[in-house]
């Protein structure tokens, strides 16, 4: 199992897409991979940031259902566990898109409208690019 916090996991995937773009941007043929690492490297980072915020506002925040995650932490703390994945590893945390709105609307972060359409894009561009790939 690997041990990297929310920071660290957001952070080496900020520092992923920076590289799969500088590698796009030295070549020319063939490098269309980078440009879609970098995107997904991209989204995957923001997304894991986003959700350190939430983490920190509560950890609920970051999951998709808040009864599974309570009963989890119940059963967690019962039993000593350290994390709740370990008494159910079913849990699920939230998409971008809902990390995004859950900081702005439950944290009061304002998030300007430039960022959120970046944001937009940067999801749009990972659906078109997960489907090029399989096609």
């Amino acid at each position: 199992m690997m041990n990297y916090s929310l920071l660290d996991n957001g952070v080496d995937s900020l520092r992923a897409a920076y590289e799969s773009l500088d590698s796009f941007s030295n070549q020319h043929d063939g490098t269309n991979h980078n440009l879609k690492d970098a995107i997904i490297f991209l989204n995957h980072g923001i997304e894991i940031l986003l959700k350190l915020i939430l983490k920190k506002h509560s950890p609920a925040l970051m999951f998709t259902d808040l009864k599974a995650y309570q009963k989890a932490k119940m059963e967690m703390k019962k039993k000593q566990k350290e994390d709740v994945f370990e008494v159910d590893p079913t849990l699920r945390t939230i998409t971008l898109e809902e990390a995004l709105a859950r900081v702005e609307y439950l944290c009061d972060i304002e998030i300007p409208n430039s960022f959120r359409r970046m944001f937009i894009t940067l999801i749009n561009n990972e659906i078109k690019l997960c489907i090029m790939v399989l096609v």
